[in-house]
């Protein structure tokens, strides 16, 4: 019986970010560095989808695995904000990543308590909208998130 290939990682870097096989020339630091406050104003959230779109483009029509894995954690900690029980395996799917962008937007535009269920900082922000401009770009469905 032949092994099972390992996973397809989604690993995020300061200034890429590995969607298994590929590369995308844009990473979390980069992104969180365009924000001007926290939350991001709705200008900065549109401002980095563009960049990430310019660096996904780039790559030309690609698709990435449906499901990928990763262990990060800030990024338990968006899976803990969307109600996923982060002490084993979460799958986080786009449906739920959805909805933490739309607390974010809403927070960027001064619904604060709204924004408030996102957890604080530049980091989280940044990767939540990496995150989810990948989903849509490259047809993502999950992300299975390692416990801790």
């Amino acid at each position: 019986m032949a092994a099972s290939p390992p996973p397809a990682m989604l690993v995020f870097e300061p200034r890429r970010t590995r969607v298994g096989a590929l590369d995308v020339d844009i990473g979390i630091d980069a992104i969180a560095q365009g924000f001007r406050r926290d939350p991001p104003t709705a200008l900065d959230l549109e401002t980095a989808i563009e960049g990430i779109e310019e660096a996904i483009s780039a790559l030309g029509t690609l698709r990435a695995d449906p499901v990928l894995t990763a262990d990060d954690p800030v990024l338990r900690q968006l899976a803990a904000a969307a109600g996923l029980d982060v002490r084993s395996d979460a799958l986080l799917a786009i449906e739920a990543v959805e909805r933490l962008f739309t607390r974010l937007a809403a927070g960027s535009s001064g619904a604060l308590a709204t924004a408030d269920a996102v957890p604080a900082g530049r980091r989280p922000a940044a990767m939540l909208v990496l995150l989810r401009e990948l989903m849509h770009h490259l047809r993502l469905q999950a992300v299975c998130v390692a416990p801790a």
